[in-house]
């Protein structure tokens, strides 16, 4: 009976810290002096470590990490998969210059892209973590001439034409 009692006690306090929606943010803007997207992608730092971590693309914590180039870069490569930036149907090269930690949990990814005009053919993909967590959702807030435009990504929609403001 005992046994039983500490089953059920360990099945409520696992659901009681799981949780069942996954979050990830990308502010981005169009850097019209350069020519360049700059922005910075923000996700859960335990949900992203997991996924990593299950990947082999970390064998550490982030707090351990180093922020050096062959770190940044293999973090901007995995989560370059599935953020991507396309411009007349080509995809826009995304470099990662660095991350940190927040105090209330997240990592922020901060990456620009290579020298690029923008194109009424401009599109995002952002799928990132939805192939692990069906419930994921996305969210991009796009700046261009100090405009802002915000676009959510579900499972089910994991592309979207960006409009370009003229």
């Amino acid at each position: 009976m005992k046994l039983l009692f500490f089953f059920f006690l360990f099945i409520c306090s696992s659901k009681t810290f799981a949780h069942s929606y996954f979050f990830a943010f990308a502010e981005v803007e169009y850097n019209v002096m350069q020519e360049k997207l700059e922005g910075t992608l923000i996700f859960t730092s335990h949900d992203l470590e997991e996924v990593l971590m299950a990947k082999g693309i970390i064998t550490s914590k982030f707090e351990k990490l180093q922020h050096d180039s062959i770190t940044i870069s293999a973090l901007g490569n995995a989560l370059f998969n599935d953020f991507k930036f396309y411009s007349n149907q080509v995809p826009i090269k995304l470099n990662a210059l660095d991350f940190s930690l927040t105090k209330n949990g997240l990592i922020e990814i901060y990456f620009k892209s290579e020298k690029v005009k923008l194109s009424q053919d401009f599109e995002l993909q952002f799928e990132s973590l939805m192939d692990i967590y069906p419930k994921q959702q996305n969210k991009i807030t796009f700046i261009q001439n100090n405009e802002k435009q915000t676009y959510v990504f579900m499972n089910n929609e994991t592309r979207r034409k960006i409009t370009i403001l003229n």
